[in-house]
């Protein structure tokens, strides 16, 4: 979930920003021959909902908007995220949960000796 305003207000923006999905790093890995794809699955669907409080507590166990990260402004992060919920007047999020598996090798590059 992206809000601008309270992703633009966290020192960790620029990260989140620049935040590449696994299925992005694949496509780079793949599209600068770094990788070669075996295969690929992908689950169906599975029904997952959690709390507003426990998906900003998911947000904060990641590197990114750790709150030590976050510092100060861990507090109006928090508080700017559940005004989101709010607004909309949902307290739960829902959501189906896909799990993508891809494997392959890696294409190693030989360094020249110097």
């Amino acid at each position: 979930m992206r809000t601008g305003t309270t992703y633009s207000r966290s020192s960790a923006s620029t990260e989140i920003e620049h935040h590449a999905e696994t299925n992005d790093l694949i496509e780079g890995l793949k599209t600068a021959g770094r990788l070669t794809v075996e295969g690929e699955d992908r689950t169906p669907p599975i029904p997952f909902e959690q709390s507003v409080g426990d998906y900003i507590e998911f947000l904060h166990r990641t590197s990114t908007l750790a709150r030590i990260r976050l510092g100060d402004r861990s507090d109006e992060f928090d508080h700017a995220i559940r005004a989101v919920f709010t607004r909309h007047r949902n307290d739960r999020l829902r959501y189906g949960v896909v799990g993508l598996i891809t494997w392959g090798w890696a294409t190693v590059t030989r360094v020249p000796d110097r």
